[in-house]
């Protein structure tokens, strides 16, 4: 005769050193937590509690039909402490991206999360933070969530907690929200939220900064945003005292964000009298990451609109130099930043003349800028040169500081510009103003005149 073996449920003692489940214990487990004895599943829910937190687990709990459903159900539990280990297995799951989803669409959950976060046992409104934080990680789900009754009245209530983590799990969740454009503005209506994002970022916890931070990213997205807030000259400072933070989060969102403020035309003057800024920049021109190098140069780019700011840029020590090897960058955006800014500096106040003023820039920054340049357009080989680098050296040859220095590499470069080949007809004109100027380089600066070029197509 073969017996069917119905296995018992495991008691908590024999799990409570195990770090994985199988398929079995997992469905033994399920069994205990359908006692009637509360001790027995208090017990139970804290082993798993443990367990729930070993990435083998998240996924292989989730699973098991019934489990999540069982947990759910005793959140509605008159015991706190069975509704507080309940949301503790809850946080860990959701931790893991691919059981997120899944949480939020289960009826009634966020509804029941929202309700414990004003809770008086600390324990339960902190692990619902942490499912809710989760949750929000999902980008589908956070206009619904940010329109879940009460939850960002809540938040807010929270971001006063003395509680050591409350805050912090509060503000990430606010952070993710603001990542939906649909949000952002709902939030920068409330003034007070706002103004208490500002005081965040003089918190001595340095999560707190980074949330705050990356919320102002967040809320600085809009175009068009003209609020006073970003005018602000004490809020500005304190965003580029972060570009040079410890914490590569707060710094790449701070940069974020004055680029994004940058776009306002009213904010780039402010920008530009922030000390170090144009500085903290330049670093950031010379990182591996192409969007920190392109917010920096975006940043730039938008502050060179303003004529009074065209002269302290030119004089800031290595920026030229930095500039020109962005003129060869595969990143078309990055490219075209890079071109903007130059443009924006070749211009006089009233925009009367096209000269690059070289006699502006540092004057240790001389010779190693018209190097660049020469070695920019000279290239690799065959390679033609960009129109825009044609177009800068011969706005650059108009300067008398660099025509100096450029005789070294007047026959290189007339090679080069001389057989560029077929190019289009309106690039024609600056080939030639080019050679021009290029020919009347000599020893004493002043040449003969034009050599006969084989132009070809130019003639």
């Amino acid at each position: 005769m073969i017996h069917k073996v119905i296995s018992a449920p495991i008691p908590a003692s024999a799990i409570s050193g195990k770090n994985t489940l199988d398929r079995d214990e997992v469905d033994c487990l399920m069994e205990g937590l359908h006692s009637e004895n509360k001790e027995s599943q208090i017990s139970l829910l804290m082993s798993l509690g443990s367990l729930s937190g070993k990435p083998d687990n998240k996924m292989s709990l989730f699973q098991r039909v019934g489990f999540v459903d069982q947990l759910v159900m005793f959140l509605k539990s008159d015991n706190s402490d069975i509704q507080k280990h309940s949301l503790l297995i809850l946080a860990n799951i959701s931790t893991h991206s691919g059981n997120q989803d899944p949480l939020f669409q289960i009826n009634g959950l966020v509804d029941q999360l929202v309700m414990f976060l004003k809770s008086d046992n600390s324990d339960i409104p902190k692990y619902s933070l942490v499912i809710l934080v989760n949750l929000s990680c999902v980008r589908g789900n956070r206009i619904p969530l940010f329109q879940s009754k009460g939850l960002v009245d809540q938040l807010m209530v929270l971001l006063g907690s003395k509680a050591t983590e409350i805050p912090g799990n509060s503000l990430m969740t606010l952070a993710n929200l603001s990542a939906a454009s649909e949000n952002r503005m709902l939030l920068l209506q409330r003034v007070e939220f706002v103004d208490q994002l500002v005081s965040f970022l003089k918190s001595k916890n340095s999560k707190i900064q980074e949330y705050s931070v990356r919320l102002f990213s967040n809320l600085s997205c809009k175009a068009d945003n003209k609020m006073p807030l970003f005018q602000r000259k004490d809020f500005i400072d304190q965003l580029v005292r972060f570009l040079g933070s410890a914490n590569s989060n707060i710094q790449e969102d701070a940069l974020k964000t004055l680029a994004n403020i940058s776009c306002v035309s009213d904010n780039r003057i402010l920008l530009l009298q922030s000390k170090g800024l144009v500085d903290q920049l330049r670093v950031f021109l010379g990182s591996k990451d192409t969007d920190i190098q392109e917010d920096a140069l975006k940043t730039l780019a938008n502050i060179s609109c303003v004529s009074d700011n065209r002269i302290l840029l030119l004089q800031s020590k290595g920026l030229a130099i930095g500039l020109v090897k962005f003129l060869s960058s595969s990143n078309q955006r990055i490219r075209e930043y890079a071109e903007n800014i130059f443009f924006n500096l070749t211009r006089g106040s009233f925009f009367t003349k096209t000269y690059f003023p070289i006699k502006k820039i540092p004057e240790g920054d001389v010779d190693p800028y018209c190097n660049a340049l020469s070695d920019l357009i000279l290239g690799e080989g065959d390679s033609a040169p960009s129109p825009f680098s044609i177009k800068l050296l011969t706005w650059s040859l108009n300067s008398d500081a660099c025509r100096e220095r450029m005789k070294d590499y007047k026959d290189s470069l007339i090679a080069k510009l001389s057989k560029m080949g077929e190019i289009p007809e309106k690039q024609k004109e600056d080939v030639k103003k080019c050679l021009m100027l290029l020919s009347t380089l000599s020893s004493s600066g002043v040449g003969p005149g034009l050599p006969n070029f084989n132009m070809g197509v130019l003639v």
